[in-house]
């Protein structure tokens, strides 16, 4: 098979079939990893804010709270 796609004897694409769609949706999945990771750095400050109550409401103790706002921003997981 060849990599060229021929529209007519004159004009020929370089693009195999479904390459396009193949980028598109890789690029609408790293979008929505950026979007995540900026809301996970702007977010993950406001841990270490919440009151002992609001912790213990959340099922994580002080020490998880700051271990968690400490962490890197590119450590989503």
């Amino acid at each position: 098979m060849s990599a060229y796609i021929t529209l007519n004897r004159s004009t020929q694409v370089g693009l195999r079939p479904g390459l396009v769609a193949r980028a598109a949706r890789a690029i609408k999945r790293f979008g929505g990893q950026f979007r995540r990771a900026l809301h996970v750095i702007a977010t993950r400050p406001d841990v270490s804010r919440l009151d002992d109550r609001m912790l213990q409401d959340l099922g994580i103790s002080r020490a998880q709270a700051e271990f968690e706002a400490s962490r890197a921003p590119w450590r989503l997981r």
